[in-house]
């Protein structure tokens, strides 16, 4: 069922195109899609892959969420079509993005029980030292 969304999604978007075109005119038509272009481009740009490799290494999962969104939400602008263009604006708004990501957290979340010790990911701080070890008769 849900794979017949996608042989209607290129109908869909035509359609909105061509309504669009309509009441608004091709001029208006051509500078929305410019506009979201250049708006998922530098949404893109903005979070390149030196955001993408802080936020690995701060291995904080919601913060690694939202910034797949906010990529994802770029990538919608950049596809040409009203309907993504749509969902691409809607995932900029605040309310909606926290929505989604407290979602998308909620859905995904499993309990350290569930975890294996390998897959753990601490958010506190973390110390790097060396240790030796003494044995008390060397110690003497």
């Amino acid at each position: 069922m849900f794979y017949q969304v996608f042989y209607f999604f290129p109908i869909l978007e035509l359609l909105t195109y061509v309504v669009f075109t309509h009441i608004f005119g091709i001029g208006a038509a051509l500078l929305y899609g410019m506009v979201s272009f250049i708006l998922g481009l530098s949404l893109l740009r903005g979070r390149g892959l030196a955001m993408f490799a802080q936020e690995v290494r701060s291995r904080n999962i919601s913060s690694m969420k939202a910034f797949n969104l906010s990529m994802f939400a770029g990538i919608l602008l950049i596809i040409p079509g009203f309907i993504t263009d749509t969902i691409g604006f809607l995932l900029l708004i605040p309310a909606i993005f926290q929505l989604v990501t407290s979602k998308a957290s909620s859905s995904t979340h499993r309990s350290q029980a569930d975890v294996p010790p390998e897959e753990t990911i601490h958010t506190g701080n973390v110390v790097d030292g060396e240790y030796t070890v003494v044995d008390e008769d060397k110690k003497k």
